[in-house]
């Protein structure tokens, strides 16, 4: 049984080492921003009340979606040109807080509108 869970950690550890989980999560979000933007576009355009039903819980998902895709992009852009190469970590972080600070703020709007 140890072997199995080994072998799992192993894999996971590998993925996470070669960058494939945030090469995957950067589609995810591509996805989830193609489809909730569409949504809403809809909504807008073709509804009278213009405002999907749970409207903090949508925009929340769009919010959380396009934070990730977007700081994960511009990391992965200045890693390509070099900047991270030698400050993964360092860049990992700053990015981190960057958007947890735009999530934050863009969950609090939310709530004051739609909460």
């Amino acid at each position: 049984m140890s072997s199995k869970i080994y072998k799992f950690l192993d894999m996971f550890n590998r993925i996470i080492e070669n960058g494939y989980l945030g090469w995957l999560l950067q589609r995810v979000t591509a996805i989830i921003l193609f489809v909730c933007g569409a949504i809403h576009i809809l909504y807008i355009a073709f509804t009278v009340e213009r405002i999907p039903p749970n409207p903090f819980i949508f925009y929340s998902i769009l919010l959380s979606a396009g934070v990730y895709h977007a700081l994960n992009g511009l990391k992965t852009v200045l890693a390509e040109w070099g900047y991270g190469l030698s400050r993964t970590i360092s860049l990992n972080v700053v990015f981190f807080i960057i958007g947890i600070v735009i999530w934050l703020f863009g969950v609090s709007a939310l709530y004051m509108i739609y909460g």
